[in-house]
């Protein structure tokens, strides 16, 4: 390699030394003596993993420890009590991670990448590495309840053929908190449309919504009463029901209502912007069933066309510039 010439273990052992550490290319040959030889001094993904997890422990080192009449998650509640049973002393540890609570449950579905966790408490990771969603209760008359705090909780997993969901219920002052964290698909799953329905009672009068909404009053309570990130969505999820990218495809119709079909009438979509060109498709009746047409303006090669309509079988068919196929009402299953 061409930079093997460069003197980095002289580099490293002066830097190191400069701050007063231990010459860590010698720490590394010492540890070499306790085993049997091997290709490698250090597994590199254990490593790699250790950096970024004392990384977060040194922004905790310099937050928590100042700060802890703040609402903080569950594991922190319990590791930074000196009168808790999981206090860990920190006074010599350079970074603060969770030593003691790392029971969480995963919510994840089978062959789905998404890997949402929940804590003891009911705090949710919905992403791997990501952020965390916690919920309080604070009343008019000053009475508080924070999952975090509370010594009992009720925390089950509901398992059935149609849902997995890890409901966690804790009680305090009167007050009473449950939550259900579960994991929808964004593909495939009929379980949206209840969602989206949901979400147009809670639109304004001029079609829009705001930047949060109240559970209970269920107006808005943050930022802008029509705020324009969520009609971008609202406009996004609409078109991924009708034509979604994926890879090398485009999948479409696969978000349609079945109710939608029951009138008869035409569908017209279009024309959408991919990135494989322009796309315009209707889906109109024939003889009792469905036929679908598109007319396109690919930039290079067609992609595949994944046609998805709910009730007919699902055909994976190569896109030409236009094209009518006719769909075949799939074969219910006993």
């Amino acid at each position: 390699m061409r930079f093997n010439w460069f003197p980095w273990k002289f580099i490293i052992r002066r830097i190191a030394r400069s701050h007063g550490l231990l010459d860590p290319v010698l720490l590394l040959s010492q540890f070499n003596k306790f085993a049997q030889p091997s290709e490698v001094a250090a597994p590199v993904e254990l490593l790699r993993a250790s950096l970024v997890l004392h990384a977060r422990g040194l922004l905790n080192a310099r937050t928590i420890q100042t700060n802890l009449d703040w609402i903080w998650p569950f594991w922190v509640q319990r590791q930074f009590d000196p009168m808790d049973a999981a206090f860990v002393p920190r006074s010599y540890t350079l970074t603060h991670v969770n030593l003691s609570h790392r029971n969480w449950t995963a919510v994840g579905f089978p062959d789905c990448d998404a890997f949402p966790i929940v804590d003891p408490r009911g705090m949710v990771t919905p992403f791997l590495d990501g952020w965390s969603l916690d919920g309080w209760i604070l009343s008019e008359d000053g009475s508080e309840l924070l999952p975090g705090r509370v010594d009992e909780v009720n925390q089950q997993v509901v398992y059935d053929p149609d849902r997995w969901v890890v409901e966690t219920e804790v009680s305090q002052s009167g007050l009473r908190l449950k939550t259900a964290a579960q994991v929808l698909l964004r593909a495939g799953d009929d379980r949206y449309l209840p969602i989206i329905e949901r979400a147009v009672e809670m639109a304004s009068p001029t079609g829009q919504w705001p930047e949060a909404i109240h559970p209970r009053t269920l107006g808005g309570c943050q930022g802008d009463g029509q705020h324009i990130w969520a009609a971008a969505e609202w406009v996004m999820m609409l078109r991924n029901m009708m034509v979604r990218e994926e890879e090398d495809r485009l999948v479409l119709l696969q978000g349609i209502p079945k109710e939608w079909l029951c009138s008869g009438g035409e569908i017209i979509f279009g024309p959408v912007h991919t990135a494989f060109g322009t796309l315009r498709i209707r889906l109109f009746p024939v003889e009792g069933e469905f036929a679908l047409h598109w007319d396109a303006e690919w930039r290079e090669d067609p992609p595949i066309l994944e046609i998805c309509l709910p009730g007919y079988e699902k055909r994976a068919v190569n896109g030409g510039r236009t094209r009518t196929v006719s769909l075949i009402r799939s074969t219910p299953h006993h």
